[in-house]
């Protein structure tokens, strides 16, 4: 046994071991660096400066989170870091995640003002004069591995939730027993088993999710019609002007046609002058 010799030795804050044990990902204070635990060099450096922000495909929500969060989360998986909600679609009104997730697990100890936040994305945001009334955020504190739960504060204040990102809505509050409100902060993780382990300064509480409802399912396409070349076409088109089918004869109505008032008047007119001229001629 041997110690690794970090410099310079400010106060560590956070570890994370690779599963083959090569790599130490070391936080502290908020940078984080990372050795080779064979002969101690510092392979990589990531400081609080950097900030990266992660689109869904499905354009609902955005990670906003530090660059070095994101390399803890690759040390302690071993394997590289995959943007948020990969695969994920959207179809109906709905978020549908992938069978078979390819994301990392990400978990925050820092304090709630630092985290990594979910936002909704709102299209042409700067130009807005104004958010949307539901417009949804959350200062995460863990994301699960299939980037489907997300425990945190929503909208900044509030008791710590399970929201449920392909439907949309809080899966269950995280509430102290017989206690309203905790008077120090709560960090939460995703635990095996769909458990969430939650504590604080002095307790720890596991709270059992319930089960997950599916998403609904997306409807069928209509099957489209099969297509024909265009030799068909023109002769189906003319087939069809050829067998033209013969329109049936009109019928006569049975009641004679009615004379109009007018022609009938013209015709008592013109039959009284005719008298009249006899009349004078005889």
């Amino acid at each position: 046994m041997r110690p690794l010799r970090i410099k310079p030795a400010h106060p560590i804050t956070r570890l994370a071991l690779s599963p083959d044990g090569r790599q130490l990902a070391v936080g502290q204070g908020y940078p984080t660096r990372v050795f080779d635990t064979l002969d101690g060099r510092e392979l990589s450096r990531h400081p609080i400066t950097w900030r990266e922000v992660q689109q869904s495909p499905t354009s609902r929500y955005e990670l906003h989170a530090a660059d070095w969060e994101l390399r803890f989360a690759e040390v302690a998986a071993g394997r590289a870091w995959v943007n948020f909600q990969t695969g994920w679609r959207r179809g109906d009104g709905t978020n549908y995640p992938p069978a078979e997730p390819a994301t990392l697990p990400l978990a925050w100890p820092g304090p709630s003002t630092n985290a990594p936040t979910i936002y909704q994305s709102v299209p042409n945001l700067l130009e807005r004069m104004a958010l949307p009334e539901r417009w949804f955020y959350m200062q995460l504190f863990a994301l699960s591995g299939d980037h489907r739960l997300a425990v945190g504060r929503p909208n900044g204040n509030g008791s710590p939730a399970v929201f449920d990102l392909a439907r949309e809505q809080i899966l269950v509050a995280l509430r102290w027993p017989d206690v309203p409100k905790p008077h120090y902060e709560i960090r939460a993780v995703f635990g095996p088993g769909g458990r969430v382990f939650a504590g604080g300064l002095r307790e720890v509480f596991v709270y059992d999710l319930p089960p997950l409802p599916e998403p609904d399912a997306p409807r069928p396409r209509p099957p489209e019609p099969p297509r024909r070349s265009l030799l068909r076409r023109i002769s189906g088109a003319f087939v069809q002007r050829g067998r033209r089918t013969p329109e049936p004869p009109r019928r006569r109505s049975s009641i004679p046609p009615t004379r109009s008032r007018s022609r009938s008047r013209s015709r008592t007119r013109t039959s009284r002058r005719s008298r009249c001229c006899r009349a004078g001629r005889g």
